[in-house]
């Protein structure tokens, strides 16, 4: 049941165009926070952080990362998604 939530909460998001992107970033938002990966996503880790706190840190990225692309157009995507960005939710 869980997991029909996170599809649902997911899928209330609407799709990033281009040009809606005042309703999808107050609603990605929303949803990034209530998953607890918005810091994941505004903030850089520290260069220092254990490997236990980098590893964690990494996986909530990949996360966030998975949520964004999911939520974007293609035509956004291959404007925004690239080598560096994909493992990077800061950097999206």
């Amino acid at each position: 049941m869980a997991e029909n939530n996170t599809e649902q909460d997911i899928s209330s998001v609407p799709i990033l165009t281009g040009t809606n992107f005042s309703e999808w970033y107050g609603r990605i938002t929303i949803l990034l926070q209530s998953k607890d990966l918005l810091d994941v996503c505004e903030k850089s880790l520290d260069p220092e952080a254990s490997t236990t706190l980098s590893n964690k840190w990494k996986k909530l990225s990949y996360e966030a990362v998975n949520i964004i692309a999911s939520r974007v157009s293609n035509q956004v995507f291959l404007e925004c998604v690239n080598q560096e960005t994909i493992i990077n939710s800061h950097l999206l």
